[in-house]
């Protein structure tokens, strides 16, 4: 067989193996997920306002005494300063806010000793949770092939193997050279590994 014949041995080999790698790389394929997830603390973008007017209590208490073990209490008032403190407007600005709940705040105003008007403001932080998932398919056996020219385009080098899971690489290759008695062939058994 001559130099020519091997080579194109060599070429017709390396297409079918090209072909049968194909096929039994798309075959034995292992799959690989990798899950991320991220969480992130943000504001609403906007806020929520609720106002109640004229709220009616739920319970009323009546906190003065009037008798101390059974003996009537007298005190000096001012009606009048107690009748103009009855009707002040009195607005409140109660802020509940905090970096967990986010923005609480309750505008209140009463007038005549009752809550005429509740206003509250709420922009709650929300928590807003992303999961990704990246499948990766890796062939477990994948044939592959090479064709090696020197600058004259003239074909020097064959070699063909099979890659195990994109790691491990074991093959051979025919090599031509020219040595003392002219054209020749060698040929060599190759193992490696990806890093």
């Amino acid at each position: 067989m001559t130099t020519r014949n091997k080579f194109l041995t060599a070429g017709i080999t390396i297409v079918v193996l090209f072909f049968a790698g194909l096929f039994t790389g798309r075959l034995t394929v292992k799959t690989a997920i990798n899950t991320k997830t991220v969480t992130v603390t943000k504001k609403v973008p906007y806020e929520i306002i609720k106002t109640l007017d004229n709220p009616v209590p739920y319970s009323v208490h009546d906190t003065v005494p009037y008798a101390v073990a059974g003996k009537t209490i007298i005190q000096k008032v001012d009606t009048t300063a107690i009748l103009a403190d009855y009707h002040l407007e009195r607005d409140y600005n109660l802020d509940y806010s905090t970096d967990s709940l986010g923005t609480f705040k309750v505008d209140v105003k009463v007038v005549g000793n009752k809550i005429i008007k509740a206003k509250s403001t709420m922009q709650p932080i929300v928590k807003y949770i992303t999961t990704t998932n990246t499948i990766t398919r890796i062939p477990a056996i994948q044939f592959y092939g090479m064709v090696g020219s020197s600058i004259d385009l003239s074909l020097n080098q064959v070699q063909a193997g099979i890659d195990l899971g994109q790691k491990y690489m074991i093959g051979a290759s025919a090599i031509r050279y020219v040595g003392v008695s002219g054209p020749q062939v060698g040929y060599t058994i190759n193992v490696g590994i990806k890093f």
